[in-house]
């Protein structure tokens, strides 16, 4: 019996990052500086003690047989669990936390945004408008089955609000706890999910894994502002 399986190691690590006051607005310059050391440390810690499952274990599957009190899947998991174990035998709670007072959920939300074309017609752009302002009306077809809606209409939707995701949203804590990414190189901060998972359950060393961490993340961004 496993206290937690870890799916989405990078999204657990992104909530202790703000946790512990970095962004990555502020702090993707250097992916070795305290602001990530301490809760790749944490993670690594909670492995060692045995609270985490090991890598090999199945997290879902872990969870869904009984295996596992906690599993860090995120909210689309819970439109399987629902099928699978029913509505009633599963619940939505906050990932790893060094304050119950103070959490933070760092969730990643789709950006939808249409690039400047002046080659692109008229006609072009207006349809592609017409698609995104369609997915926008419509997103509560994939609220049902997990995601946790960028729309305020259906945040605001008691029909919303009956979802088990909507636990995030209900109420105003719950909302400010909401930490998200738009900033122009977020993604490269968890690219690298191998590496995570190499630091966190032990295959390197701390010290050597933060420093591939930051070269991959620093590589990326070279070649981005390059091109």
């Amino acid at each position: 019996m496993y206290g937690l399986t870890y799916g989405n190691l990078p999204w657990a690590f992104m909530s202790l990052l703000y946790g512990a006051g970095g962004t990555l607005e502020n702090d993707m310059d250097d992916l070795t500086k305290d602001a990530w050391r301490k809760p790749m440390q944490k993670l690594k810690d909670a492995y060692d003690t045995g609270v985490v499952a090991p890598m090999d274990v199945d997290g879902e599957q872990a969870f869904g047989s009984g295996k596992a009190v906690f599993a860090q899947l995120g909210t689309w998991a819970q439109g399987n669990m629902s099928d699978t174990l029913g509505a009633d035998k599963i619940a939505e709670a906050n990932t790893l936390q060094y304050d119950a007072d103070n959490p933070v959920n760092f969730f990643y939300q789709c950006n939808w945004m249409q690039l400047k074309d002046p080659h692109r017609s008229a006609a072009k752009s207006a349809a592609a408008a017409d698609f995104v302002n369609y997915v926008y009306e419509h997103w509560m077809d994939w609220a049902e089955v997990g995601s946790i809606s960028p729309a305020y209409r259906d945040l605001n939707n008691p029909e919303y609000q009956k979802l088990i995701q909507a636990s995030f949203t209900n109420g105003k804590k719950e909302r400010d706890a909401i930490k998200t990414s738009n900033y122009l190189y977020g993604g490269y901060a968890t690219a690298g999910w191998g590496t995570y998972n190499d630091i966190v359950y032990g295959n390197v060393g701390l010290e050597e894994g933060m420093k591939t961490l930051d070269l991959m993340a620093q590589g990326q961004i070279e070649i981005q502002e390059e091109s």
